[in-house]
């Protein structure tokens, strides 16, 4: 984990070289780790971004995700 940013379980979190950040998913390079069971759905985010991009991701999200139109 030498130079590179990462996240775990919190009761898990020691020094394992690298630099820990307090978030569910955290991309770092080819790196995706992912605290919890919790943060499942943002490790998904992460691994679908990485692999099919920021654009099909965020599209993706918006057809989960369905905000109302008010009028």
């Amino acid at each position: 984990m030498k130079g590179k940013r990462d996240t775990c379980f919190t009761a898990l979190n020691q020094d394992f070289g690298g630099t820990y950040v307090d978030a569910y998913a955290v991309t770092d390079g080819n790196l995706i780790t992912g605290r919890s069971a919790a943060a499942s759905i943002e490790f998904a985010w992460a691994i679908m971004e990485k692999l099919c991009g920021k654009e099909h991701c965020d599209q993706v999200k918006a057809s989960v995700y369905y905000k109302p139109v008010v009028q």
